[in-house]
């Protein structure tokens, strides 16, 4: 699945793969300085409270689960370098896009169920 924000990335991940550039091969380094050259790079200042977006740190709680979690919505790469980082792609950040504190999104599960999450608090990254 294709979405908007496929050539997004934190200004993190950004100073992150700038600084691993010298130990790549060339033909790998070479094709990182051409995505870092194409990338749209979303800073903190960027980023607004008040509606999850790409870079928002965002906390829900799941209705079903009776559980409370947080994470940061960030690329689909950046999410495989730690722990509390979601991927923008995953039905989760999808649903969330555009939610603000208070509300609640429906999210399809692989399996065909749903889950219902409310969104209890939205921040910008310090």
């Amino acid at each position: 699945m294709t979405t908007r924000f496929d050539t997004w990335m934190t200004a993190r991940w950004r100073r992150e793969l700038e600084a691993n550039l010298s130990s790549l091969p060339d033909t790998d380094a070479a094709e990182l300085r051409t995505r870092l050259a194409s990338a749209t790079v979303v800073d903190n200042d960027d980023i607004m409270g008040g509606r999850v977006q790409f870079g928002s740190l965002v906390t829900v709680f799941s209705i079903d689960e009776e559980e409370e979690q947080s994470f940061q919505i960030v690329s689909s790469d950046e999410s495989l370098s730690g722990r509390g980082l979601l991927d923008q792609r995953s039905p989760l950040a999808q649903a969330l896009f555009g939610a603000r504190e208070g509300e609640v999104v429906r999210v399809l599960l692989q399996n065909g169920s749903n889950c219902d999450y409310e969104v209890t608090h939205i921040n910008v990254p310090v």
